[in-house]
């Protein structure tokens, strides 16, 4: 921001400042509190107390104090001024702001140089905000920290701020000074440090969510899809939300891990004792039935004891069908625990 400021002064008294932002065509007016007497243009918001010159109102002076870009000669005007084009910020600076209606003009001076009551003031200026679209409400953060809401006058008017923090300017164009904001505001328990701090260790990307927890990309777009977990915005989520579910896949990855190493071990088992007893295409079962049925307890030629749902299923169950079913359910178990 290219900022330029300027006194509002006669001989006697100096009634405010015009801040210019000459990079964003922007500017406002701060007047000073306690004088005896005011400008016509000014008394109108001296009297309703406001110090504030929006900057809608102030380019209602500007227009009031400079050559109208209907102006019959107005291009020779231009070029006189070194101007390419008119804009009325840069004509009342080329001017001074001399007026024939008074003897006011504008001087060019240093911040150091604005009074203290206008110093003391911008310590609010507008620093950030949250807009509340479901109750048509604002949170304000100001430069010292602080906070208050508000309620627009109108809804569905997300507002911004102007480029020096001195407004919040709605898309119906309602003006709210930060003056006007901090007096009429109420006051909320949030800090903006506070907030950025929240949102620094608690809202976290895809790739944020991939290197600290470990999930695919995949996953996280199954969550999302299945809306267990929230996006933000444009692949933003909220840590607590992730966590959640970070708990849930470490528990089910731990029984999904067991449930795979058992297998393997099953059918290394299954693999040596058909090795030891068939030749790769046999297809005879290896398991004998016990000659009691109430245990229900089939016995493999390796000797190990084997419970079953049923005698008849093991006499047709061969070394690579019981590989494949090994298999097979503990891929199920280990996805259903997965995605519990």
């Amino acid at each position: 921001m290219t900022l330029k400021i300027f006194a509002i002064k006669n001989k006697k008294n100096i009634y405010g400042y015009f801040f210019v932002d000459l990079e964003n065509d922007d500017c406002y007016i701060e007047l000073n509190e306690g004088l005896d007497n005011y400008p016509v243009f000014f008394d109108i918001f001296i009297n309703k107390k406001k110090y504030i010159i929006e900057s809608y109102w102030t380019r209602k002076w500007i227009e009031e104090r400079v050559i109208p870009a209907e102006r019959q000669n107005i291009n020779d005007i231009l070029k006189e001024n070194g101007f390419k084009y008119y804009n009325e910020i840069l004509m009342i600076i080329a001017s001074k702001a001399h007026s024939s209606m008074d003897d006011n003009y504008l001087k060019e001076i240093k911040y150091e140089e604005v009074s203290d009551c206008v110093k003391e003031r911008r310590k609010h200026l507008i620093k950030d905000f949250i807009y509340l679209k479901e109750n048509n409400k604002v949170i304000v953060f100001f430069e010292n920290n602080e906070s208050k809401m508000i309620e627009l006058k109108t809804k569905n008017n997300k507002p911004f701020i102007n480029s020096f923090g001195s407004e919040l300017i709605s898309t119906s164009y309602e003006y709210y000074s930060y003056d006007y904001i901090y007096k009429n505001g109420d006051e909320t328990p949030i800090l903006y440090d506070d907030l950025l701090t929240y949102i620094k260790e608690n809202i976290l990307s895809t790739n944020d969510i991939k290197k600290e927890y470990d999930y695919s990309r995949q996953y996280v777009n199954k969550l999302k899809q299945e809306k267990r977990i929230y996006e933000l915005h444009n692949n933003l989520f909220i840590y607590n939300n992730i966590k959640t579910y970070k708990n849930k896949w470490k528990k089910g990855g731990f029984f999904a891990t067991l449930i795979y190493y058992f297998s393997i071990f099953l059918i290394i088992l299954s693999f040596n004792s058909f090795k030891s007893y068939f030749p790769w295409w046999s297809t005879k079962s290896i398991f004998k039935s016990s000659s009691s049925y109430l245990g229900i307890i089939w016995t493999w030629k390796c000797m190990i004891v084997w419970p079953a749902a049923s005698p008849q299923l093991f006499k047709i169950l061969t070394p690579l069908a019981l590989n494949v079913l090994t298999i097979a359910l503990a891929n199920s178990l280990a996805v259903a625990i997965t995605f519990k």
